[in-house]
């Protein structure tokens, strides 16, 4: 995994003591075969850039629970509509469905009905 996507989960969970191979500590998905854009700033925007935070603060996505009141399931449709239009992006940019992952759960909902050989449990790409 890129390293720049190691950081957080290395700072948080790992002490500082995740590092990712050198042979993928740099890796983008500019670097993958069958990947372009159609201008240097898409490029550099979304197949340069190893991690997206999205933030959605002061949006009205509002979270939808499922299941018992505080302790049930949450979601949100509206974020994950923000997810599935960044995977349509790099979909259109030559990236193969099955190769995309994300941690939005909810993302299933709008992507695997029309997308079955997609997995959507990590964010990585091969």
């Amino acid at each position: 995994m890129n390293q720049k996507i190691a950081d957080f989960p290395s700072k948080v969970m790992y002490h500082k003591k995740l590092r990712s191979h050198k042979s993928v500590a740099s890796h983008l998905l500019d670097d993958l075969p069958n990947t372009s854009a159609e201008d240097d700033d898409e490029a550099e925007e979304v197949l340069r850039t190893p991690v997206v935070f999205i933030d959605t603060a002061g949006s009205e996505y509002f979270e939808r629970v499922e299941g018992d009141h505080e302790e049930g399931s949450r979601c949100n449709e509206n974020e994950a509509m923000v997810v599935k239009k960044y995977i349509t992006r790099l979909v259109c940019l030559g990236r193969s469905p099955s190769h995309i992952h994300s941690e939005y759960f909810a993302l299933g909902w709008f992507w695997c009905a029309s997308h079955p050989d997609s997995r959507h449990n990590t964010v990585s790409f091969p």
